[in-house]
């Protein structure tokens, strides 16, 4: 099997970050920088967002805590 262009894997250049609550991995979503991307441009990286380490997977998750915060507070979420 080939492929029409050169394909090449590469490990992941982002740290493996263990968290204590799902809860901890909120707003922290990792950025991979992608190398073979935007080589034509000096001086710019490009990142992406790896959401699948969300723990939510792209579903918003800050706003989600904030209700969930909120309605507890006010004590109409127990």
């Amino acid at each position: 099997m080939s492929f029409p262009i050169p394909f090449e894997v590469q490990a992941p250049t982002c740290p493996v970050i263990t968290d204590n609550s799902v809860l901890d991995a909120i707003g922290n979503t990792p950025l991979i920088r992608m190398h073979n991307i935007g080589k034509e441009y000096k001086n710019v990286d490009i990142y992406a967002k790896a959401e699948w380490k969300n723990a939510g997977g792209s579903v918003k998750s800050r706003p989600a805590l904030k209700m969930i915060e909120d309605g507890e507070k006010s004590g109409r979420l127990t």
